[in-house]
């Protein structure tokens, strides 16, 4: 706001270079063609004949003799000052007397010393854009000139524009006026001292392994941000519930559901891939280890730490598939991922180099004199297990048995093998 040199003196300066005559006591000057004007930033009072009395009033032009003497420059609240238009500045603001003004982008609307930093000058002049965050109540244009419905109001879950340049990509408006965060997938590049963002750096950058988050909250449970920037992916165990006739994604139902038996190449951590070689239980979040592997720092019980859910290959075990049988007479070799039939028995459908496929592992007896050692074996392992790991492997050995049975293929067995098993069980009950 600036004030210029008292009127008085303006308008008798005017009267010696300008040829005018002027009312001091009501701020009129009468130009030489006779007619009579408000001083700069006042108006006539009212409309009687040859009654040159003035009021000053807020917002009027600068004006001299009718004629705009200072352009964009609007008269303050108080009496004998000035403000520049919404959208300008002055050229020299420590000048007292010189009110040129130039438009000046990003500056706040501000009008008669009232700013709506929610409203900001363009690159262009005359044109008014939202703040970052904000949207006009009646978005016919982006831009809007000082003659337009300028309402606005903070909109949340849009881009942070800034005079129609994506100024931070990736960071999007919250529900609460003034707060920005990351878009899902993304997190902030740097933080402050206490773990938050600078005004003046938003920066984001993608976080592998992160949560689907928005607005700080988890939208999609079990969703986790993939390597590739805004691709995602189901957490270890989970399969996406909807997806369409394709197989893609509809990125507005991420939903997702816990798949059995699916296995687990590994998640993030800290960035890093973890815990491979994991199958999905029956049961929502509890896993088996791949077959041929087993849990690398069990418990008393058997089972994993609930952080350590680390497995290694077990030269010598069977193919378990979450407690079932899954390839009966194979055991895993001294290489990792690799599988051998037990004595007396052949792959059944042979690939290269006598190795049968990945997802075929049925193997036939070498003579009908051979099955039965290797079934006596398969039998004195499982039992070993049994007592080695009682709680998790019981349920294997009733699995197995009932299978031989519905089979027909128990000949070291004096009878059905399952039905002689809860014949056992029972006795040692009653006892």
């Amino acid at each position: 706001m600036k004030a210029i040199a008292p009127l008085l003196a303006a308008m008798m300066l005017a009267m010696l270079v300008g040829g005018c005559a002027s009312d001091a006591a009501s701020h009129a000057m009468q130009s030489n063609d006779g007619n009579w004007y408000p001083a700069p930033g006042y108006t006539f009072a009212n409309s009687i004949p040859n009654d040159y009395s003035v009021r000053w009033e807020p917002g009027k032009t600068y004006k001299y003799l009718g004629n705009i003497r200072w352009p964009h420059v609007l008269a303050a609240n108080n009496e004998g000052t000035w403000n520049p238009a919404p959208g300008y500045s002055w050229v020299h603001p420590d000048v007292e007397n010189d009110l040129a003004v130039q438009w000046t982008p990003g500056i706040a609307y501000q009008y008669l010393g009232e700013k709506w930093p929610s409203i900001i000058a363009g690159d262009t002049e005359g044109a008014f854009c939202p703040a970052p965050g904000y949207m006009w109540t009646h978005p016919d244009a982006y831009w809007h000139s000082i003659t337009d419905d300028l309402n606005i109001s903070w909109k949340s879950g849009i881009p942070y524009y800034d005079r129609g340049n994506n100024q931070w990509p990736h960071v999007i408006s919250s529900t609460t006026e003034g707060i920005w965060y990351p878009e899902p997938g993304y997190r902030w590049a740097h933080l402050d001292a206490n773990g938050n963002p600078t005004s003046d750096d938003l920066a984001v950058r993608w976080f592998p392994g992160s949560d689907y988050l928005c607005f700080g909250s988890v939208k999609w449970p079990k969703v986790i941000a993939a390597d590739t920037e805004e691709s995602w992916y189901p957490a270890p165990g989970y399969v996406f519930a909807h997806l369409d006739d394709n197989g893609h994604l509809d990125p507005n139902d991420m939903s997702v559901r816990w798949m059995p038996g699916i296995e687990s190449n590994g998640w993030y951590s800290k960035g890093n891939y973890k815990w491979p070689n994991l199958i999905a239980s029956d049961t929502e979040g509890s896993w088996y280890p791949s077959p041929g592997y087993t849990w690398a720092h069990p418990g008393s019980d058997g089972s994993p730490p609930i952080d350590d859910c680390a497995v290694v290959w077990k030269p010598g075990s069977f193919c378990w598939d979450r407690a079932r049988l899954l390839w009966p007479y194979v055991l895993a070799s001294d290489n990792e991922g690799q599988w051998s039939p037990l004595a007396g028995f052949a792959w059944a459908h042979p690939h290269d180099a006598e190795q049968p496929p990945d997802d075929d592992l049925q193997v036939v007896a070498l003579s009908p004199g051979q099955a039965a050692p290797s079934l006596r074996k398969l039998s004195d392992v499982l039992v070993s297990e049994v007592y080695a790991s009682r709680s998790t492997l019981e349920q294997h050995w009733q699995d197995y048995l009932k299978e031989i049975q519905d089979h027909n293929d128990y000949p070291n067995w004096s009878g059905p093998p399952y039905d002689l098993y809860q014949q056992h069980q029972q006795k040692q009950t009653t006892q």
